[in-house]
């Protein structure tokens, strides 16, 4: 109780904080600063809606950028993207994991939907709309963008937005080996080695990373093998053509959810039908893009994707066995301009993104009670079923700069998404009716170095497929994507001498033919429309630089308030209306503080507080509030003539050693009469320490 209090007062103290910045953001958010202020250095976004920098987006856009991957353990992207405004990733385990952005898929039983990831131009996201970006190791990435709600036209209009995973070869002519070494607690090991040539007009780099660890409880021991490829060439001023591949080995063993009495007390333990059956995932990845980049003249350039995906997969569960294999290939086209009619600039995206996904599985029976102590057995094959899934995805894009003060966008996109089914004797197809997704902005540069924009959008998500199965195994043709109409409004600052930048957003996003997953037994799903929610929301992040005694001090702090509500939702003859979403938290805050200590030596604090969160759609019950404190301390060597540079470091996650909720399963039931299994416990305090050469 007294951890409790301690957490409850300093949400109380965040609250204040956050009104304080917010007015400090518009009072001093355009302030001349004295000479010994930090430059910050321009962010400038190259995959957004239209080329263009951080600043002059006319949407709520986050970007977690190289420093700032690199000042972490870097195992996994879930302490850096919950430092961000409005975003959410509940880590159930390592290969567990859920994205939420302003509430979008939220009530999503497991996984990530409703969200789209690329990696650089290669779509992450399945076909069906499933996201997995836990897989791609943090070495290989240079910049994440997250663009928050339906305002990336060209990049499917989803609702819940986007996340850009970025990596990037060296522009200058060098050769480096790279080598990164980790080590930690619950037998954590991480090691990786990479190779970067540039030369002339040919890049190269080559990878291998490693990563596993124990777990710190049952059954949830995780290994992942990875090898990239990401090349380059320059053909001539015209022709550029770049290769990115990505191959991925992963074991996963499932500890799965728990009750809230092991949860609190025993928090270690795993959920005893997956700990007797020994239940795991292996699976193999590629992911392989080839990109051909054509400037046409110095107003128009064209860019052409070809990208292909491949998974097998391997699953005993204490329900059967699963084996799965999955295809998918497709393109994306991109044509830019950038010109003026009749002295007035104007910038012009048009493009076109198609992807077709065959899938096919098979279910076994799972034999593991009948011999105990072994873990999973496979028994008879029962059932199998093949799907063929695709969609088509056109977009346009324009930007036209009216005045010197005044800017207006223009999108909009068109969508068809297609299935086809076979499972046994029964053979489905069904086609969802297209989607048009207009948005329109105006941007207004209020005074130098700020920034007024509003915006309208509309965003949509179609069904998976197991959600729009019947329990007969028919296509549901009744159900109807889910529709977000996205209202904006937001104000950004910052000056390249300022020690202040940051922006605050305002949105009010309501969804109709709110989808809702109806759970008939521990692995099935159905899903139906049931009624409308209403996303409403205030966010909010800034930074502060300033050198003092000739050492740098950092200070960042977002945060964001939603209120997250059902409209109108009648489920089994209950009525919702009224109640939170549950496994949203109504206030989320972090605050970073950077500071050199020394030359070359730094110190990363990072602190975030996440309130409770309701665990189901009655709102009878929630998780507690927490709040998280994670440090990272770092020592550069100076470079020689044999290396280039070496890093130690030294951290730890969950400093303070809470016992806290990271995941949970909204809408859990008690299978066979047992207490539901809401929680996915979260790690203790965890010790890293690290080294980077680089020669």
């Amino acid at each position: 109780m007294k951890i409790y209090y301690i957490f409850h007062k300093l949400h109380l103290f965040f609250k204040i904080i956050g009104l304080v910045c917010i007015t400090l953001m518009i009072d001093f958010g355009y302030a001349q600063v004295n000479t010994d202020t930090i430059t910050l250095k321009e962010v400038v976004l190259t995959n957004a809606n239209v080329i263009a920098p951080y600043f002059e987006k006319s949407a709520s856009v986050s970007v977690l950028t190289k420093q700032q991957l690199e000042k972490v353990s870097g195992a996994i992207l879930t302490p850096l993207l919950n430092q961000i405004p409005g975003v959410q990733m509940q880590q159930g385990n390592w290969n567990t994991n859920r994205i939420t952005i302003r509430g979008i898929g939220a009530r999503t039983p497991f996984g990530t939907t409703k969200i789209k990831s690329y990696w650089n131009d290669i779509p992450m996201t399945s076909a069906e709309g499933e996201t997995v970006i836990e897989d791609i190791d943090m070495n290989l990435l240079h910049q994440v963008q997250i663009l928050k709600g339906p305002n990336a036209v060209n990049y499917g209009a989803g609702m819940g937005g986007v996340i850009v995973l970025q990596s990037k070869i060296p522009n200058t002519n060098h050769r480096n080996w790279n080598i990164h070494q980790e080590v930690g607690d619950f037998g954590l090991w991480r090691n990786s080695i990479s190779f970067q040539e540039k030369k002339g007009t040919t890049g190269i780099q080559l990878g291998y990373q490693h990563q596993s660890i124990n777990g710190f409880r049952e059954n949830s021991n995780y290994r992942r093998d990875q090898w990239s490829l990401l090349a380059e060439q320059k053909i001539n001023n015209k022709h550029n053509l770049q290769i990115q591949g990505l191959f991925t080995d992963v074991r996963a063993y499932i500890p799965s959810s728990i009750n809230l009495n092991d949860a609190t007390n025993q928090p270690n333990v795993a959920a005893a039908n997956w700990r007797a059956a020994k239940g795991f995932e292996d699976y193999q990845k590629n992911a392989l893009g080839i990109t051909h980049q054509y400037f046409i003249d110095t107003n128009w350039l064209s860019k052409l994707t070809l990208f292909h995906q491949s998974k097998k997969a391997y699953e005993p569960r204490p329900f059967d066995i699963l084996s799965e294999i999955q295809c998918s290939y497709g393109w994306r086209y991109v044509l830019q301009h950038f010109g003026n009619i009749k002295n007035i600039p104007l910038q012009v995206q048009l493009g076109w993104e198609h992807q077709k996904e065959d899938y096919q599985f098979d279910l076994f029976r799972n034999l593991y009670t009948q011999f105990p102590g072994q873990g999973s057995v496979k028994g008879d094959w029962f059932q199998n079923g093949k799907q063929n899934r695709s969609y088509h995805h056109w977009f346009l894009q324009t930007t036209i700069e009216l005045s010197d003060k005044w800017n207006v966008n223009a999108d909009a996109a068109y969508h068809i998404s297609n299935y086809n089914l076979t499972q046994g004797s029964i053979t489905s197809a069904h086609s969802f009716r297209p989607f048009f997704a207009p948005r329109v902005s105006f941007t207004y540069f209020w005074k130098e170095h700020q920034m007024l924009f509003t915006s309208f959008s509309k965003g949509f998500s179609t069904p998976t497929v197991a959600e729009s199965l019947t329990v007969d195994g028919i296509f549901n043709t009744n159900l109807k994507p889910e529709v977000a109409e996205n209202w904006e409004i937001g104000y950004k600052w910052k000056h390249s001498e300022s020690k202040w930048s940051g922006q605050i957003n305002y949105y009010y996003m309501p969804v109709s033919n709110l989808l809702v997953a109806k759970r008939i037994a521990e692995d099935q799903f159905e899903g139906r429309n049931a009624g409308e929610s209403l996303h409403q929301g205030l966010e909010w992040e800034t930074q502060w630089k300033k050198t003092l005694l000739n050492r740098e001090i950092t200070i960042q702090y977002s945060g964001n308030w939603n209120r997250m509500r059902f409209t109108d939702f009648i489920d089994a003859d209950q009525n919702y209306s009224g109640n939170l979403l549950p496994a949203v938290p109504s206030w989320q805050h972090s605050l970073n503080i950077g500071i050199e200590i020394v030359q070359n030596l730094h110190l990363q604090s990072n602190y975030r507080y996440i309130d409770s969160m309701p665990l189901n759609d009655r709102n009878d019950a929630s998780t507690r509030a927490f709040g998280l404190l994670d440090i990272h301390t770092s020592y550069k060597l100076s470079s020689t003539n044999f290396w280039r540079s070496i890093q130690l470091y030294v951290g730890a996650h969950n400093l303070t050693n809470v016992n806290y909720t990271a995941s949970i399963v909204p809408n859990a039931i008690g299978i066979n009469q047992n207490t539901p299994r809401f929680f996915y416990p979260g790690m203790p305090r965890q010790w890293y320490c690290g080294a980077k050469f680089q020669f």
